[in-house]
């Protein structure tokens, strides 16, 4: 779906992509040309992952898929069948990959199979190939041994998606990565009260070998540092990356090139008052976002404004046929969105305020939409 198109039905397609006119003039998408994907950043090409494994004297047969079974968690999967008699050990097949690949090319799991799925032209049916699971992922897992390894455990478990974990298992070698391992360690520090950083998880990057970690870090800290609430003291300078912003707006006043701007569907009935409160307070609660910047004494500051509240723009489509408010609606949201607005207390020639605004267009007994804009300055 394109989803910077106003137009219903709208496509957008990528380099790399293979697709063929129909008789009626429509484009029917076939697939990738290439047999490329992207996963945290790299592009991989899937062909190279499975020569590897083709390579391995365990394997007669593999194919390779990313695969995206859970929101947000797309990771390498590798399907095996073995030669008759081999050993269906998946450490040495990571240790056979790893010797030839780059470790974001290594599959965070691996299923055997007695056989591939076929298309009637008797190639691999790629979208016949099971989700990986328990029940038919081959890996020796060692149970918990204590409480704080248990807890460990479920903290992979629910990250990765993998199940039953054992105290040996790698958290990279089951798909975890860099953002993962942060996320792990905001859940180990609600858990367990300790402040480790992400370097303890890649170095120590089993449950029992983080455990280790986890129960002595816990007899040296008292109490998990926590971010101050900032003392109300008056205007304050401003950071390097905030003066570069300030040139450029000097240099194309009301540009709104650097507005960040996201149209959010809600669904259920819309309560106008509601949302404002919400948006209220969010503003009540977060500085930034009521921050006004000024010229003061010959020097750039940053003032924080009281929260007054944010005007809410309603718009009423209920007039408008329903296909044409559902074509049309994201659209017109986006546009409005993109405009730059000034935050109350920027009055002054030199002045620029934090330009985050809402609106919610749709009709009353609809799912609206409603576009939030951040300006550069948050």
């Amino acid at each position: 779906m394109d989803r910077f198109s106003g137009r219903e039905g709208a496509r957008l397609y990528k380099t790399g992509d293979l697709a063929r006119y129909r008789a009626d003039g429509t484009i029917e998408y076939l697939g990738r040309i290439d047999n490329q994907v992207k996963i945290r950043g790299y592009r991989i090409e899937l062909g190279e992952i499975e020569a590897g494994l083709a390579a391995h004297p365990a394997v007669q047969s593999c194919a390779v898929l990313a695969r995206e079974d859970s929101p947000g968690n797309k990771q390498l999967v590798g399907y095996l069948v073995p030669r008759e008699g081999a050993s269906q050990a998946v450490e040495d097949v990571l240790d056979f990959l790893k010797q030839r690949l780059p470790e974001y090319m290594v599959p965070a799991q691996f299923v055997w199979m007695e056989s591939f799925p076929l298309t009637e032209n008797g190639k691999v049916d790629r979208k016949a190939l099971p989700a990986p699971s328990e029940s038919n992922t081959i890996r020796e897992t060692v149970g918990p041994r204590n409480q704080t390894e248990e807890s460990l455990a479920a903290i992979w478990s629910e990250l990765l998606h993998a199940g039953k974990i054992g105290i040996h298992d790698d958290f990279f070698e089951l798909g975890g990565h860099s953002l993962l391992a942060i996320k792990a360690m905001s859940r180990i520090r609600d858990v367990f009260k300790v402040d480790l950083t992400p370097q303890s998880l890649f170095e120590n990057s089993t449950v029992a070998g983080l455990a280790a970690v986890v129960m002595e870090a816990r007899g040296t800290v008292e109490e998990v540092r926590r971010i101050e609430p900032r003392e109300q003291s008056g205007p304050s300078p401003l950071s390097f990356a905030q003066e570069q912003f300030w040139l450029l707006d000097q240099m194309v006043p009301g540009s709104p090139a650097y507005n960040i701007v996201d149209v959010i569907a809600i669904d259920g009935e819309y309560h106008g008052a509601a949302l404002k409160r919400a948006f209220d307070e969010m503003v009540r609660r977060h500085e930034i976002l009521r921050t006004s910047v000024s010229l003061i004494d010959g020097r750039l500051m940053q003032t924080v404004e009281p929260a007054t509240g944010l005007p809410l723009a309603e718009h009423d489509l209920s007039s408008l046929p329903e296909q044409e408010r559902r074509a049309n609606g994201p659209g017109w949201c986006a546009s409005k969105g993109r405009k730059r607005s000034t935050c109350p207390g920027s009055s002054s020639p030199g002045d620029r305020g934090s330009s985050f605004g809402a609106r919610a267009q749709g009709a009353p007994d609809h799912s609206p939409h409603c576009p939030l804009t951040n300006g550069a300055w948050s």
